[in-house]
């Protein structure tokens, strides 16, 4: 039996209090012991920097210490042998809504929603530095494409990861502008110049994730028009596009149509390269593919209901055999075995949790 802390955040307008601790049972699939481990306000999204020992969290606002139009981002020192968390210091996000952190080596990067902005940390055994570099993609040309005027009014950076190969270029999730943004990035400077791979108008791309086993296909789910897009991204800088496009797929059962209340969330793919999943909130269902181990390309194998509304996100554990995912607004987390033959997901556990957003395993 192999036990697994796991760190779950949310949201804070009701009865979520910030971040809490539970235990994973490898064996069974089950989290107990859950635990408030630190007040914090609208910790939306939390990452882990397991070298220092951080856990790393953006607070979705937009304002800090009395400061109009930014949010923040908090950093936490882990007690290893109880889980507990202390607080080490905050940080402005230098731009409002921040609703994305990713850890490349001894920086972190966030993605400001309603800033438009993406932003670089040093991190330290101290908890966060100073921004060492903003890119605010208004500033440098991104234009929204207004396809949905209520969403796409202004640049929206939903998230930001690097490349798994070289870990040389910053790619940003633009909402507003239907683009996926590369920016060269080394050691905290984010560069100029910008390159982008457009989507079609109204696609929404909110996040993405490369292939484990074919990294250089990357997999972008569209918020707004629940399509799963795979790419193949080039690392040459011989070619205006960074990205290419090899193949579009609704997240949505064939006899369901997209409509403006369904919303694309999260998207995840197996440890071992063989499956991915995507939840569409609203319809409130999450699919499974078939990843080609030839050529990438996907195949819907199932889609079923998340057994709660607003299945913002989820997270595939570290053995490859649990899906676990955060209803936001029913307040729960459910469990599911994935089979490692079929893909289709079968329950394994609900529990009530209060406006959970994000779920990471400490690794």
């Amino acid at each position: 039996m192999t036990i697994l802390p796991v760190y779950v955040s949310g949201y804070t307008r009701q009865n979520g209090k910030g971040i809490y601790s539970y235990l994973f049972d490898t064996d069974t699939g089950l989290l107990t012991n859950q635990q408030l481990v630190a007040n914090s306000e609208a910790p939306s999204f939390i990452t882990i920097h397991r070298e220092s020992g951080q856990l790393i969290a953006v607070n979705e606002t937009n304002e800090y210490q009395g400061r109009q139009g930014t949010g923040y981002v908090s950093a936490y020192a882990r007690d290893p042998s109880s889980g507990a968390l202390q607080l080490l210091n905050t940080q402005s996000s230098e731009g409002a809504d921040p609703c994305y952190v990713t850890v490349v080596r001894d920086y972190c990067l966030v993605s400001n929603y309603t800033g438009g902005s993406v932003v670089a940390f040093p991190l330290s055994h101290d908890g966060l530095k100073p921004a060492s570099s903003v890119m605010d993609l208004g500033k440098s040309g991104i234009q929204a494409t207004q396809a949905r005027p209520d969403r796409q009014e202004a640049p929206h950076a939903h998230a930001v990861d690097v490349d798994p190969i070289e870990q040389a270029l910053a790619i940003v999730m633009d909402l507003g502008s239907d683009r996926a943004i590369v920016i060269p990035y080394h050691h905290g400077e984010l560069k100029q110049p910008l390159q982008s791979f457009k989507f079609p108008d109204g696609a929404g791309p909110r996040h993405m994730v490369f292939a484990p086993n074919m990294r250089s296909f990357c997999y972008v789910l569209g918020e707004l028009d629940n399509k799963v897009y795979m790419l193949e991204l080039n690392l040459r800088n011989d070619d205006d596009q960074r990205f290419h496009l090899i193949q579009q797929i609704s997240a949505l059962p064939p006899d369901v149509v997209s409509s403006s209340d369904m919303l694309g969330a999260e998207i995840k793919i197996t440890p071992n390269g063989k499956f991915l999943y995507a939840t569409i909130r609203g319809h409130d269902s999450i699919s499974a593919f078939y990843i080609d181990d030839r050529n990438g390309k996907l195949t819907l194998i199932d889609n079923q209901s998340t057994r709660g509304q607003h299945p913002r996100y989820f997270v595939i554990d570290p053995t490859g055999h649990y899906l676990l995912l955060a209803n936001q607004f029913s307040n729960n987390i459910v469990t599911f075995k994935i089979d490692q033959d079929s893909g289709k997901l079968s329950h394994i556990q609900t529990i009530d949790h209060p406006e959970a957003t994000c779920i990471q395993f400490w690794l």
